[in-house]
């Protein structure tokens, strides 16, 4: 499915309305052809589309492509299986001084579990930005496949004063995450979560029933 590329864009670029601005990185040029047609179509002057993939170093790389569907297309292919694209890879940290960003306020990360690699490459802007906030996927299979350690990745938003909480959508719900042992050890291919990150300064999210874990 293709349909919804550039869904997110669109809402955050409404959200932030014309005083804001939005980037949106996409590596497949496919969906960054789309990406820029639903920009386009929308009219929406503040998104600033980048054909490059978040990673731990800026360069030269892949882009491992799924044969149905794009969106699981990755920048690492453990298994050797599938076909890959030449892409550039970015760090968020060069990302932001080569389009002079300003403070980020959101960002939203999913990227196939290269979650621990496109973290390596932004530790500056975490830290030289302490009210952002974070909508990640964490898909621990996916986190291992990269080369990535689950409850590393966890234990590092730790270290940065970062809090985390599961969005469960289907449920309304959003859980305050305490045992990241327990959420590191779903490693089946098919178990992932959304999370909230973000630090002390802001108060705690509500939404419907909340519940340590």
């Amino acid at each position: 499915m293709v349909a919804n590329v550039g869904l997110y864009a669109a809402v955050a670029a409404r959200a932030v309305g014309p005083g804001g601005a939005v980037f949106a990185v996409e590596p497949d040029a496919r969906s960054c052809a789309l990406l820029r047609q639903t920009v386009a179509l929308n009219r929406l002057a503040n998104v600033h589309v980048v054909p490059q993939a978040l990673g731990d170093r800026t360069g030269p790389g892949h882009l491992f492509m799924h044969p149905d569907n794009p969106g699981d297309h990755r920048i690492y292919d453990r298994q050797r299986a599938r076909a890959a694209v030449d892409v550039e890879l970015i760090t968020l940290d060069e990302l932001v001084e080569r389009c002079s960003i300003p403070p980020i306020d959101v960002l939203k990360i999913d990227i196939q579990g290269a979650e621990a690699l496109a973290l390596a490459g932004m530790r500056d802007i975490l830290t030289r930005t302490p009210r952002i906030r974070m909508i990640m996927e964490f898909w621990p299979w996916g986190i291992t496949q990269a080369g990535g350690s689950p409850r590393g990745l966890l234990q590092e938003l730790r270290q940065m004063d970062f809090d985390l909480y599961e969005l469960d959508g289907d449920a309304g719900r959003i859980t305050a995450v305490t045992d990241d042992a327990w959420l590191a050890a779903h490693v089946l291919e098919r178990q992932h979560f959304n999370l909230l990150v973000q630090r002390r300064c802001w108060d705690p999210p509500v939404a419907g029933v909340r519940s340590a874990r």
